[in-house]
């Protein structure tokens, strides 16, 4: 199972390289969309590879999907190339509670993210970090002993955070140059 950690910790990466691009507008001449389709396809592995993380995975894309958030043609391409391939090999394992559970929490990030950018203070902070379902996931994981989907989550968000951060110094270390 620890192979699928590290390839959600890439994941993350490239959501997050994928982001980066779009929302700076960075012209790369389709090499966002070529991340969209790498991280859904890399998404689709690990889904039906693990199913373990297919209910919140699948949460987190319909999430996303109901507040609008897939609304770059690159985040279009990751999406459908999930789904497709999803399709195409099929999918065994869904759990309707996680789902119920794991989309709840996801939609609370997105719209509490999309809050704090517009407000400051603590709570805005709190909010940016996107933390309901990672609260969620935790809760889930001790009531079940299901460690590993939290353990998922976190190292998700490792890739993420870290990839941000590096893109905002790299692109910062650029704009002063």
């Amino acid at each position: 199972m620890i192979e699928y950690l590290i390839l959600i910790f890439f994941l993350g990466i490239l959501v997050k390289l994928t982001d980066f691009i779009v929302d700076e507008k960075i012209d790369v001449k389709y090499i966002d969309n070529l991340l969209g389709f790498f991280y859904g396809l890399l998404a689709a592995f690990i889904v039906l590879n693990a199913q373990i993380f297919s209910s919140m995975f699948f949460a987190v894309i319909i999430a996303v999907a109901i507040t609008k958030k897939i609304d770059k043609v690159p985040h279009i391409v990751g999406a459908l190339t999930f789904f497709i391939i999803i399709s195409l090999f099929g999918l065994t394992k869904i759990d309707i509670i996680q789902i119920i559970i794991f989309i709840f929490a996801a939609v609370l990030d997105e719209i509490a993210s999309s809050i704090s950018g517009k407000k400051s203070g603590v709570l805005a902070k709190f909010f940016s970090l996107r933390p309901f379902l990672e609260i969620s996931v935790f809760l889930f994981s001790i009531i079940t002993g299901l460690w590993i989907l939290f353990f998922g989550v976190f190292i998700f968000d490792t890739g993420y955070n870290i990839s941000r951060f590096l893109l905002n110094r790299i692109y910062k270390l650029k704009v002063v140059e």
